[in-house]
């Protein structure tokens, strides 16, 4: 009898203090069914000097929710952000990249079959090479953002392709040579913007990325003898070779001792099955920000090869900086398409990375 007493004493105060069955005993914790405390929240047994709550009861943190529609959005605005751990615990080898590492690396299809690759510089925005459009039409091309296994859905995140609109290429542009050999892809629709799906920095004017270790991603052959591209994206470790050393280099190969090397150009590689390939051109070859190691920049554009991998033989490059002006100037106008080149490209200056 006196503990149905003490049990109605315990309850009228419950009900004082405007705690009953769920109703906040204080601003941090209210009295519950256990059963009914939710999973997320820490159950706090009842202490009779601070909550009143019945034999049945305990208490749970009041947990404060936030509103969906007043959370700020992620802001994707900074350029040159990688995933450095990747996106998802996926098994790969050393010469691939890990899942979203690298999330302006773009992949192009030619009615359903990859070819190239190239980087996002803005949303709606595609950097690449010019002369993977030989003998491709516009209204075949496709482009793929948030990619990294080609042929399977194994990724934690999902890809988005876009048709293209136009084509702006480089007036300058000559197959023979390689020179100026880059062209802005302009989407029918931007892609959305998301953790692996981010842009890459162009350079600043005055930066110099001389004898810096880079990287270069994409989807092309591992080996200048596979008969078939890579389906996840690779990375390789490039050095920057100086311009006059990289033209020397180049002449001791079937280009010959008169080879003059366009100044439009750079090289990068010479280590032995550490190159580009056959399937990666247009690729972004990009190093770290001085200012911000973590970031990364833009400063070539796979154009053409000796093979792949040969000792000594650096890989050549667009270089992104000498034409930074004019990609920055064509991001910002509407000028004339002009039409994709249809031309065999011929084999004097090496193999082009198509």
């Amino acid at each position: 009898m006196a503990r149905l007493w003490t049990l109605g004493i315990v309850l009228l105060v419950c009900i004082l203090e405007r705690s009953n069955a769920g109703e906040p005993c204080s601003d941090l914790k209210y009295c519950i069914h256990p059963s009914q405390c939710p999973e997320t929240q820490q159950i706090i047994y009842r202490s009779i000097d601070t909550v009143f709550c019945n034999d049945f009861q305990v208490c749970c943190k009041i947990e404060e929710k936030e509103d969906e529609d007043k959370k700020p959005s992620k802001d994707y605005s900074q350029c040159g952000v990688s995933n450095s751990e990747g996106l998802g615990f996926l098994l790969q080898t050393s010469e691939e990249a890990r899942p979203g590492e690298f999330p302006w690396t773009v992949a192009f299809f030619n009615k359903g079959q990859y070819f190239a690759a190239g980087s996002l510089l803005a949303p709606g925005i595609v950097l690449s090479a010019y002369h993977i459009m030989n003998e491709v039409n516009l209204e075949d091309l496709r482009i793929r953002a948030g990619d990294w296994d080609l042929n399977s859905t194994r990724e934690t995140f999902k890809p988005q392709e876009r048709s293209v609109a136009r084509i702006e290429s480089h007036e300058d542009f000559r197959i023979r040579t390689g020179s100026s050999d880059l062209a802005l892809y302009f989407l029918e629709t931007p892609f959305e913007l998301a953790d692996h799906i981010r842009t890459i920095c162009l350079p600043e004017s005055d930066t110099s990325f001389e004898g810096k270790e880079c990287l270069m991603s994409g989807w092309g052959k591992k080996n200048f003898t596979d008969e078939n591209f890579s389906t996840v994206l690779k990375v390789a470790d490039l050095p920057l070779v100086n311009f006059t050393d990289c033209q020397s280099r180049l002449r001791t190969t079937q280009l010959g001792n008169t080879f003059h090397l366009p100044e439009s150009l750079l090289c990068a590689g010479g280590e032995e099955n550490e190159d580009a390939c056959t399937g990666d051109g247009g690729s972004s070859l990009f190093c770290p920000m001085t200012e911000d190691p973590s970031r990364y920049v833009q400063v070539g554009i796979v154009n053409w090869g000796n093979g792949c991998g040969k000792k000594g033989i650096p890989g050549v490059y667009t270089d992104v900086l000498y034409f930074r002006d004019w990609i920055r100037q064509k991001m910002t106008s509407v000028p004339e398409v002009s039409p994709p080149t249809r031309s065999k490209s011929p084999q004097l200056m090496g193999n082009y990375r198509k």
